[in-house]
């Protein structure tokens, strides 16, 4: 099947290389020319696992092409995927939709015959019927057909996630849409995959509720981690004794330090602001969002708190500026929020990602560079771990002991054994434990 695909951004490129290497000719197109001159080089605009293994297959064998002409992509394409961004107006909860209105109107103006129009970008319920009325009144005359296919990918495991998702969610008005865009995905491992077909606007609540429940469950066990310290318990137990309740399970249970990345903070103000102006106020959801902006602005505080004294001239060690490991994505990352904080507080700090540096320099400043993990810690007085990197946990403590001025570990992600930490002289502050001192 002849399939293009608009945006080039992180879910754009992961549908586009996936589906080719399945075997369909995908033409993916982005009006940015440097981010499409890249991708004929061979050059991925992000970091995923894997993705490069089969966009670079993709290409040699000809399944994978780019463009920024739009009437070149559509030429001959059965099925178009949308997937441009949707982020949040500034200053606002609301979603902007420029830029996924100007494809759509892009499309409806160039296509010349029939086509499934498929938005893969998370956009406000209802929005699939307000497309085809802006079909209507464009271009009467048109074949496009829209349809819903939310994407549910994890960024660090978006390859993965495609192809072999746990779900596919189709949102279709027809039976004929229904019956092409199961065979789009027809080759996929679906094993054990289940096909949800439903209204467009069902798909599109879909993606918002999953998202939205995702996050407040973070939150009601950071809380929970939190009441853990207060109180001495154990959160570690407490995750398995809940946890191994076959109705709860052990998925999203792990505090840290307040949720971030390109989804459940956009999607969760979304859903928040979509159901006030339906008049179904989803309260939870907005008390979700309240206590994780506030936990993003406690971490300081907790650091502050394991120095014992003003951070006034300290030096810190902030291990990981990603929102979470094994992606450069920083968007709403408490790490970056923390640095930030930090330098307000006169904190001299040096930084290390293994993969988000280049996107953290576009923001940060004043800060020292470190080239590994080890390097950002000497002569710290204080190691604080923000994102859960696997090599921050194969950190030997001996050696970071040596390479520190200080004792003091923050862990926001809980890599350590408390016991192994602490025998090399390091004070070690996790989140939902007693903090462990060196003897």
């Amino acid at each position: 099947m002849r399939v293009a695909v608009i945006g080039a951004g992180s879910v754009g490129i992961v549908a586009a290389a996936c589906l080719s290497s399945l075997g369909h000719i995908v033409v993916c197109c982005d009006k940015d020319d440097s981010k499409i001159d890249n991708l004929k080089r061979g050059i991925l605009p992000i970091y995923e696992p894997n993705l490069d293994a089969i966009f670079e297959s993709s290409c040699q064998l000809g399944t994978l092409s780019f463009e920024t002409s739009m009437a070149t992509a559509l030429k001959g394409a059965k099925v178009v995927l949308v997937a441009v961004g949707t982020p949040s107006v500034p200053g606002s909860s609301k979603v902007d939709l420029t830029q996924l209105n100007e494809v759509i109107c892009k499309i409806i103006a160039v296509a010349e015959d029939e086509k499934i129009v498929v938005v893969k970008s998370t956009v406000p319920f209802g929005t699939s019927a307000r497309l085809e009325e802006l079909k209507k009144k464009l271009r009467p005359d048109s074949k496009l057909e829209f349809a819903s296919n939310p994407e549910f990918l994890r960024e660090g495991n978006a390859v993965m996630d495609f192809m072999k998702p746990d779900r596919i969610v189709i949102g279709v008005n027809n039976e004929k849409t229904r019956i092409i865009l199961e065979e789009l995905y027809a080759k996929l491992d679906r094993s054990y995959t289940a096909m949800v077909v439903t209204k467009p606007i069902s798909a599109e609540l879909i993606k918002y509720t999953a998202n939205s429940y995702l996050a407040t469950r973070l939150t009601f066990f950071n809380q929970i981690s939190d009441l853990c310290e207060a109180t001495g318990a154990n959160f570690n137990d407490l995750a398995k004794g809940v946890g191994l309740d076959s109705r709860i399970g052990t998925h999203f249970m792990r505090p840290g330090p307040g949720f971030g990345g390109s989804c459940l903070p956009k999607d969760t103000n979304a859903l928040a602001v979509a159901a006030r102006e339906f008049g179904c106020p989803v309260t939870m959801v907005e008390a979700a969002i309240a206590a994780n902006e506030s936990r993003q602005a406690s971490c300081v505080t907790r650091v502050e708190n394991a120095f014992g004294r003003s951070l006034q001239g300290s030096r810190t060690a902030v291990l990981g500026t990603a929102f979470k490991a094994e992606t450069d994505d920083i968007r709403q990352s408490a790490s970056i929020k923390l640095i930030l904080d930090l330098q307000i507080r006169g904190v001299e700090v040096s930084v290390y990602d293994p993969k988000a540096m280049p996107r953290s320099k576009e923001i940060l400043s004043n800060v020292r560079w470190a080239h590994s993990t080890l390097d950002a810690c000497r002569e710290s007085d204080i190691v604080v771990i923000m994102t859960e990197w696997d090599e921050f946990g194969e950190i030997d403590p001996a050696e970071l002991k040596g390479a520190m001025s200080g004792n003091v570990v923050v862990d926001f992600r809980n890599l350590f054994i408390p016991e192994k930490i602490t025998s090399v002289g390091l004070n070690y502050f996790p989140l939902g434990l007693m903090p462990s001192f060196a003897l």
